[in-house]
Parts: structure tokens; C-alpha cells; sequence
């Protein structure tokens, strides 16, 4: 099947909504009866899940997120002629992880959602890229830190393991968009004032 500009357009609204979804504020609303924005970093993702409702929760919340950038990039690209259409609904779904609807147009800042969805395109690339945010954190033991690096790895690795296509482009597109998500954290970084997990 090719894509057309209404089913573009329509996959994309339906991408921003699934991605809008907010999982750790639904947790730790249910959980804890609080709202994860008013607690810890006030990121609405699985590290403030951690710190918001403890370490079961936390990869719940990773796990959801994942899911939520995994399986609608796969059907999408697997269902669809590749081609540079297909990743228009998919930078949607990051786009509403990023800035839910749901509220007020913040969210989380695209890690977890954003390794579903490069497991979907390029799982060999991500592999990769997961193996070097694991050394990073088992290092330096900051998560904004190992997912900053992680991030900038993917292109690259991807372009070593295939070259340069639509896919090429789209991961280095999502990348610069986590890490451009992760400026407070990095303004935190060089001032030496970012958090480490201590487990």
C-alpha cells in the first residue's frame, strides 16, 4: 500500500494521540494520587516514575512507553511502501509523547518512546545504541546523561551498519529531538548538578 495525503494525514492525528498518552502521569496519579509534574524533576517519564512510585512502576511506565513507539512504527512501516510519507505519522507519535494534548502540551522528553520506535525502523542500529546507553549508565550513572549519548550513537551506528537512506534521516531527525528535549538536563550536567541514580 502507498500512503496518500488524507491517510497521511490521518495516521498522523492518530499517532499524536496515541503518543499523547500520558502513562507516568496516569501511574502515579492512580498510584500515588499525586501529580508526577509536581514531583522530583517533574518529568513525565519512567525516571521520575522512579523516583514518584518506586522501581516495578518505573519500568512499567518504560515498558508502556516503548510499546507506544514501538507497535504503531512497525504497522506503519510494515504495511505501507517505505518510503519519506511513512515517517511523518511516526514523528507525530514522538511529537504527542513530547507534547501531550492530554496536558497542556508537555510530556515526557521521547526516550523510552523514542527507543520503540527505533527498534521498529532500525533494530539492529538499536541494539547498538542500547548497549552503549547501558555503558554509559553503568559508568557515569546518570540517566539523561546515558540517553543524551545514546541518542547522538544512533545515526551514526546506523549509518556504519547501512548508510545513508530515508531511514538515515529520520533517526537523526528524532535523535536531535531527544536531545534537544534533555537542554535542562544538560545546562544541569556541565554546572555538575545532575542527579545520579544511586542503585
Amino acid at each position: 500500500m502507498t500512503l496518500n495525503v488524507s491517510t497521511v494525514f490521518l495516521f498522523s492525528f492518530i499517532a499524536y494521540l496515541l503518543g499523547s498518552i500520558p502513562t507516568a502521569f496516569i501511574v502515579v496519579k492512580l498510584i500515588r494520587k499525586k501529580d508526577i509534574r509536581e514531583i522530583g524533576s517533574g518529568n513525565v517519564g519512567a525516571t521520575n516514575t522512579y523516583r514518584a512510585a518506586g522501581l516495578f512502576w518505573a519500568i512499567f511506565v518504560f515498558l508502556i512507553d516503548m510499546a507506544k513507539g514501538f507497535l504503531p512504527s512497525w504497522y506503519i512501516c510494515h504495511t505501507f511502501v517505505n518510503g519519506p510519507f511513512i515517517y511523518i505519522p511516526v514523528i507525530f507519535l514522538l511529537i504527542g509523547h513530547i507534547y501531550s494534548i492530554f496536558l497542556k502540551f508537555s510530556g515526557g522528553k521521547g526516550a523510552a518512546t523514542g527507543l520503540g520506535i527505533f527498534f521498529a525502523l532500525a533494530p539492529v542500529a538499536t541494539i547498538f545504541m542500547l548497549g552503549i546507553w547501558v555503558l554509559t549508565m553503568f559508568v557515569f550513572k546518570i540517566v539523561s546523561l546515558s540517553s543524551i549519548i545514546a541518542a547522538a550513537s544512533l545515526p551514526l551506528t546506523y549509518f556504519f551498519l547501512v548508510g545513508i537512506d530515508n531511514t538515515f534521516y529520520f533517526t537523526f531527525i528524532c535523535s536531535l529531538l531527544v536531545i534537544v528535549m534533555h537542554k535542562n538536563n544538560i545546562k544541569r550536567l556541565l554546572s555538575g548538578q545532575e542527579k545520579r541514580i544511586k542503585k
